[in-house]
């Protein structure tokens, strides 16, 4: 579901991540859609730089982007993973610590793969699935009606990439979800105890943004990172930068007491 963009602060706050240990170990993830319209924008590569993530994911890669961020992040980020998909349904993984059990996930329903990966970090091993769900247009590429009718989609590919989790691994799923956390791709892992950081923080914030017919500005919060109660989220931003469609979303994490 897209919505109009919010001019209400109050709902843009949230109430706040609680507040970090002093000295605990934290990790910082990073998750974005690049957009492929503006493949290897080298403002791109700033942002991330500055975000100061250990793990990054991307969706909407390219062999531009991908040989854009490489010319500019592989010092930052020497273990890299990605996976071509097209034009614009690529994904990749940026980490600074090794990574392991790398995997790529087809949609089963036909869209954009996703990414699983357990990577080596200062909190502790940590799987990481990162995904890029079917967009709200149906089958013919209407928009006005994917919208309404694309919902069972993205369900079936969060349910499939799911069942691929490895067992007994603490585990983060992130990205572009093409929904907002009442659908029911967001909600079923609600209901299994997952907990969505961004929503949580910054409830109805867009982390994307567009134009219906090139005119009517709209927006909508798509990108999320749900957590389980492993983890806990001490810092959550959205960050306003970039040359995408999508924001940044920036979470730092750290172990649940």
């Amino acid at each position: 579901m897209i919505l109009p963009i919010l001019a209400t602060a109050g709902l843009l706050a949230g109430c706040g991540p609680p507040p970090p240990v002093p000295g605990e170990p934290s990790l910082v993830l990073l998750t974005w859609n690049v957009h492929f319209e503006v493949s290897g924008d080298p403002e791109a590569s700033r942002v991330i730089r500055e975000a100061g993530a250990d793990l990054v994911l991307l969706q909407e890669t390219n062999p531009e982007w991908q040989a854009r961020l490489e010319t500019d992040l592989a010092g930052l980020y020497p273990h890299r993973h990605w996976v071509d998909a097209g034009v614009n349904g690529g994904i990749a993984l940026l980490s600074r610590t090794p990574l392991d059990e790398v995997e790529s996930l087809p949609s089963p329903v036909g869209w954009f793969p996703a990414l699983r990966a357990v990577a080596s970090t200062g909190i502790g091993p940590i799987q990481v699935l990162g995904v890029h769900l079917h967009p709200p247009v149906s089958e013919s590429g209407s928009f006005l009606t994917g919208v309404f009718t694309s919902g069972e989609a993205r369900l079936a590919e969060i349910c499939d990439h799911r069942c691929a989790l490895l067992p007994g691994i603490p585990t983060v799923i992130a990205g572009d979800f093409n929904a907002g956390a009442w659908e029911p791709s967001v909600r079923v892992l609600a209901e299994e105890g997952w907990r969505d950081a961004v929503s949580a923080v910054h409830p109805l914030a867009p982390t994307w943004r567009g134009r219906i017919r090139g005119i009517l500005p709209f927006a909508a919060q798509l990108d999320h990172v749900l957590l389980p109660p492993d983890f806990r989220a001490v810092d959550v931003r959205i960050l306003h930068d970039g040359p995408s469609d999508h924001w940044p979303v920036r979470v730092v994490l750290a172990r649940t007491p």
